[in-house]
This record gives structure tokens, sequence and C-alpha cells, in this order.
């Protein structure tokens, strides 16, 4: 399932930059 681990870092990265790192802390 590295798929989806790449798949979470992408949106990490990018709702990161929307709602200013909220959910996508622990990254």
């Amino acid at each position: 399932m590295e798929n989806l681990m790449v798949m979470e870092n992408s949106l990490g990265l990018m709702g990161k930059s929307m709602l200013g790192n909220g959910r996508m802390e622990k990254g």
C-alpha cells in the first residue's frame, strides 16, 4: 500500500498549504 502513502503525502502537502497544516501534522 505504498500508493496510498504517496497519495496521502501529496494530499498532505496540498492540505497543509490550504488548511495551514491542520490534520496532516504528523506527516
